[in-house]
């Protein structure tokens, strides 16, 4: 498997510029997937749900819109049944990407917005991916890093079952319900999975965030934003949010 590491993204205005646009990383690696001619073919979303990536800019447009509509046939499978009420959609599928009865080979690029760190079954997932692409077929994943203190939090309240609570305590109604495992979401482990499956190439794109601050409660998001000042926006590794881009051999 040959691993890329993308140069760090360059960020002018360093924190302050994050802070005033939370959804800077999303059109950083927008830019990136929408610039590769395989988006135009055949794409499947994976975990689309009933919306599709519904993140919005700054400004209120959705971010991803512009990647997705360029299709020239998108379909996407999503485990809860709402996926059938996707407008963007022509092909559907409710469940996981292991279990639905997806074409073989028939698609020019897959997609995943806020997926990996929800796989369980790695290598089935993987696999399936694999399956699914056509010769010299491309996965954009995006995903929060496991290095990032984000993950780290996420992990703890999964031990101690306490999605709830923190959903309360931190007044926004944010906390993801869906079971979280972060088993793909660095560089070694992808790397690891996809050689294991048939991918031959693996790039990495890293892009700091700072949305992750709503976890806490009020009196403690200076913790997090400590974080984002001193460590977060000044080193690649310690970003928040990493694009995973996995090549099938031609």
């Amino acid at each position: 498997m040959q691993v890329t590491i993308a140069p760090q993204a360059t960020i002018a205005g360093g924190f302050r510029e994050l802070d005033e646009n939370r959804s800077g990383f999303a059109e950083h690696f927008a830019k990136i997937m929408g610039s590769d001619p395989r988006l135009k073919g055949r794409v499947l979303d994976v975990g689309c749900g009933k919306n599709g990536p519904d993140l919005p800019s700054k400004t209120g447009e959705m971010v991803f819109f512009p990647v997705i509509k360029q299709a020239k046939q998108l379909d996407g499978l999503d485990p809860f049944p709402e996926v059938v009420q996707n407008p963007h959609l022509t092909e559907k599928w409710v469940g996981t990407f292991e279990q639905c009865p997806v074409p073989e080979g028939a698609y020019d690029a897959l997609l995943s917005f806020f997926v990996f760190e929800h796989v369980g079954d790695t290598q089935g997932f993987l696999k399936a991916a694999y399956r699914a692409l056509k010769p010299g077929g491309v996965f954009y994943a995006l995903t929060p890093s496991a290095t990032h203190p984000f993950a780290w939090a996420v992990k703890v309240i999964e031990t101690f079952n306490v999605k709830r609570q923190v959903e309360r305590i931190s007044n926004e109604g944010k906390v993801n319900r869906i079971p979280t495992y972060y088993r793909l979401n660095s560089p070694p482990t992808v790397a690891k999975a996809g050689a294991g499956v048939g991918f031959t190439a693996l790039e990495v794109f890293y892009y700091p965030a700072i949305n992750w601050e709503t976890y806490f409660p009020r009196p403690l998001r200076f913790l997090p934003r400590m974080y984002d000042r001193v460590i977060g926006t000044r080193y690649r590794g310690a970003s928040q949010q990493i694009l995973f881009k996995l090549e099938k051999p031609k």
